[in-house]
């Protein structure tokens, strides 16, 4: 099972392996077809269906690695920024005018297409590693269906707001029903403004589970 501080060296790997390839070709050498990538498991899961847990579990079973916040770290340390800096990208969707700000007043702030190819290129590489279990940002969209399981995990909101950690006893239920609205909405701009796709469409998924019913 791969531990999260392997993501520089299977990342490391994958570029060596891109760039031999590419002298290869340049020079008309042998280049050897492309290994498929895989095998993996991509999880999307609105807010309050227990996305990460089951994501978790079913890494457990196969004896995988989960990858979810390890993802923005990898970001972070292929381009020497900061994990809470780059948390302002990590499934949000950006405005042409907060961008233009952030890039003024943050130090180290990324740029939105480069944050994009970034996270195109760790998600890949940790696919392309095999026995990973990526939790969100996307990665259903641009990765290999072939050499994958796409996963989509969905419930009713009522059900959802039951479920989040933050619906414990004394919160407000009206107000954990908008951070539920809220993180769907930010969700779907986040796939729209990234991949051009409709988070909802079942055509992006091989899997959609109704965790209210199952």
């Amino acid at each position: 099972m791969a531990r999260p501080s392997s993501i520089e060296a299977i990342l490391e790997r994958q570029g060596r392996l891109s760039e031999v390839r590419r002298r290869l070709a340049d020079e008309g050498g042998p280049a050897r077809e492309q290994p498929p990538e895989g095998p993996w498991v991509s999880v999307s899961r609105q807010l309050g269906t227990g996305g990460l847990a089951t994501a978790r579990r079913v890494a457990e079973r196969l004896g995988w690695h989960v990858y979810d916040r390890e993802i923005v770290l990898g970001i972070a340390r292929h381009t020497h920024s900061r994990e809470a800096v780059l948390s302002h990208h990590d499934e949000h969707a950006i405005g042409k005018f907060d961008e233009y700000v952030r890039q003024l007043l943050v130090p180290g702030d990324l740029a939105r297409n480069t944050f994009l190819r970034e996270l195109v290129h760790v998600a890949w590489g940790l696919a392309r590693n095999g026995n990973a279990v990526l939790v969100g940002r996307g990665v259903n969209w641009f990765l290999d269906a072939r050499f994958g399981l796409r996963v989509r995990l969905v419930a009713p909101v009522g059900a959802r707001v039951a479920r989040w950690p933050a619906a414990r006893p004394g919160a407000d239920p009206a107000a954990v029903r908008a951070d539920v609205l809220r993180h769907d909405a930010e969700q779907t701009a986040f796939i729209r403004q990234s991949f051009a796709r409709d988070i909802d469409d079942p055509l992006g998924y091989d899997l959609v589970i109704n965790v209210a019913a199952l």
